[in-house]
């Protein structure tokens, strides 16, 4: 697999499934502000943010957070250099990795953002037990520039829980039709890939679930496809 070229911001992963109406939640929460009101307000950032400050009640399931990746330097908690800071309190951080530029402006909620070239930069985030989960969710705010579909061959990531061997648990992707690819693997590998094409240039909120029978693929709050699926996530 490749990786994908654009822009990413506030990915999370959660130790459970979200509901469908959670997942909905989740995105009209950050989209319309009830979380990023509190450094957009007009006034100096808080000097002293917290998990708990971004993990606030109105985003679901915060107790439920196994990582959390706010991936913006405005507000200079969450990353440092080349480190990604873990906001779940798991310390799950991720290292950059290919030239990773972290400071972009233009984030889909107006702070940063993480830019990557499509050729070599990606995040990796070190195996741990707190990410170890049979039921999970994962979500990210993502925005493809047109290299990302300008070519034929593998799938490429937006995120992913993999391997070096590229043996992988879950990931969210993009074919080379312009399509989201997103796999579960429980006891065999689940692929979603429906008809929808993913839009180039704008911000687009992406969420994928399992419950233990379901996988769910969401975009911008909205099911675009499921599948069933059993087993212990790999």
């Amino acid at each position: 697999d490749t990786y994908m070229e654009g822009r990413l911001d506030e990915v999370r992963i959660y130790n459970r499934s979200l509901t469908p109406s959670e997942v909905q939640s989740l995105y009209s929460t950050s989209q319309h502000g009830s979380i990023t009101n509190e450094w957009n307000a007009g006034g100096p950032v808080k000097p002293q943010l917290t998990a708990t400050d971004w993990n606030r009640p109105d985003a679901p399931g915060t107790s439920d957070l196994v990582g959390a990746w706010r991936l913006n330097e405005d507000h200079g908690l969450s990353s440092s250099g080349d480190t990604a800071g873990d906001w779940s309190g798991n310390g799950n951080d991720g290292t950059t990795k290919g030239g990773v530029n972290t400071h972009i402006d233009g984030a889909y909620d107006g702070s940063k953002a993480y830019r990557f070239d499509g050729i070599d930069d990606y995040v990796r985030v070190r195996d741990d037990q707190s990410l170890d989960k049979d039921r999970v969710t994962v979500s990210a705010w993502f925005k493809l520039e047109r290299g990302s579909l300008s070519f034929s061959g593998p799938v490429r990531s937006i995120i992913a829980r993999d391997d070096n061997q590229n043996e992988r648990a879950w990931k969210i992707g993009v074919n080379d039709e312009g399509i989201y690819h997103a796999e579960m693997n429980a006891n065999s590998r689940n692929v979603l890939e429906p008809s929808d094409n993913v839009e180039t240039g704008i911000w687009t909120h992406v969420t994928l679930s399992y419950n233990g029978s379901t996988t769910r693929l969401y975009e911008n709050g909205k099911l675009l496809a499921s599948a069933s699926t059993s087993g212990t996530v790999n």
